[in-house]
């Protein structure tokens, strides 16, 4: 007999080896069984290269995502910073010198800080009212809420102003102005010797500001008398006012009938009261014009009658008659002379003889 499971005879005269079966599972083993196939873990279907792709696409996505909210996120802390006073309570110190107190209440409160205001004194480069020193000093680093104190200035420093009794005008001026304050002057009629101070305002010693003004009083002599000096010679005059004290006297010639170099008028007018040093103007007279000159015309072998008709016609009178007096009377002779040049409206004097037909010798004429 063949040896079981090698071989046998299957009924139809086949030949084939008998394959032999694996042995059957212990009663009571777990049956084994293969894990589902999921399709979103890119399974092993015949589909696991489709959901493998779409797998890595989902994850990117994702990333990009997270990526893009950690973006703004950080804007936002960057913006808070940048707008929030970088979220401290830093502060810078305002510059505050050269403004009002007001202004710099102003500039402390937009810079977060407070504002005391300390003494007053003189500054001398900030004029009253105006802020001429700080602490801390401009843009020192401080606290929020914490205290700028400031010095508001009176004004400059006050000086000394000089004495400048006594000085003449020019040398006080010069003193003063040196030492940088403007100068007034005032004349005053005074015994004291002319051009001298005799009284300033602020007095010697006191205490003005800078560039202020110092008025000065300045002698000057009283008031003479000044005499009417009309109708005298130029010369003559001069010395009668040179010697009162006016020594400021001018010439000024017109045409006048009064005879040359007379004072025809006078400026001021005297007698009057007058400073030494007022101008003082004469008017001298240039003399009377000189007269105009006409000929004496031939006035011999004419009547009288006729002289006389002639010398009118020339701008002449008939001065002295010697003889008769008769216009029928001839004149024989006449002073001044034929064509003596005379003084228009001079006077022609005239010698005659009875008159009739007798010539200047007697004869008869004819």
């Amino acid at each position: 007999m063949g040896a079981a499971g090698y071989g046998g005879y299957d009924g139809y005269g086949n030949d084939q080896p008998t394959q032999a079966l694996h042995p059957a599972d212990p009663v009571g083993a777990p049956t084994s069984m293969l894990p589902p196939v999921n399709p979103d873990d890119g399974g092993y279907d015949d589909r696991a290269g489709r959901r493998r792709q779409q797998k890595k696409s989902n994850t990117s996505t994702i990333l990009l995502v997270v990526a893009g909210v950690l973006v703004l996120i950080g804007a936002i802390l960057i913006g808070r910073t940048v707008f929030s006073d970088n979220g401290s309570d830093e502060a810078m110190a305002p510059r505050m010198v050269g403004y009002t107190v007001e202004e710099a209440q102003n500039l402390a409160d937009t810079s977060g800080v407070l504002l005391k205001v300390g003494e007053k004194k003189e500054c001398e480069k900030q004029p009253e009212g105006k802020i001429c020193s700080q602490d801390p000093v401009a843009d020192a680093s401080m606290k929020k809420g914490e205290t700028v104190t400031v010095v508001v200035s009176t004004g400059a420093p006050k000086v000394e102003v000089p004495d400048v009794l006594e000085k003449s005008e020019a040398s006080a001026r010069k003193i003063l102005e040196d030492g940088g304050f403007a100068v007034e002057v005032e004349t005053v009629e005074s015994e004291a010797t002319p051009g001298t101070v005799t009284k300033q305002d602020p007095e010697p010693g006191a205490k003005a500001d800078r560039e202020s003004e110092v008025k000065l009083t300045v002698a000057k002599k009283a008031a003479a008398d000044m005499p009417d000096v009309r109708t005298r010679q130029y010369d003559a005059a001069v010395a009668q006012l040179n010697g009162l004290g006016f020594m400021n006297v001018s010439k000024q010639e017109v045409d006048s009938p009064e005879p040359a170099g007379i004072v025809v008028e006078q400026t001021p007018a005297g007698p009057s009261k007058q400073p030494e040093d007022v101008q003082i103007v004469l008017k001298v007279s240039k003399g009377p014009p000189e007269p105009e000159q006409v000929a004496v015309p031939e006035l011999r072998n004419h009547t009288l009658g006729e002289v006389k008709a002639a010398l009118a016609q020339a701008g002449l009178q008939l001065g002295n008659v010697e003889g008769p007096n008769d216009d029928n009377a001839r004149v024989y002779r006449t002073d001044p002379e034929t064509n003596q040049m005379v003084d228009k409206n001079g006077a022609v004097s005239v010698w005659t003889m009875p008159g009739g037909n007798n010539t200047i010798f007697g004869g008869r004429s004819g």
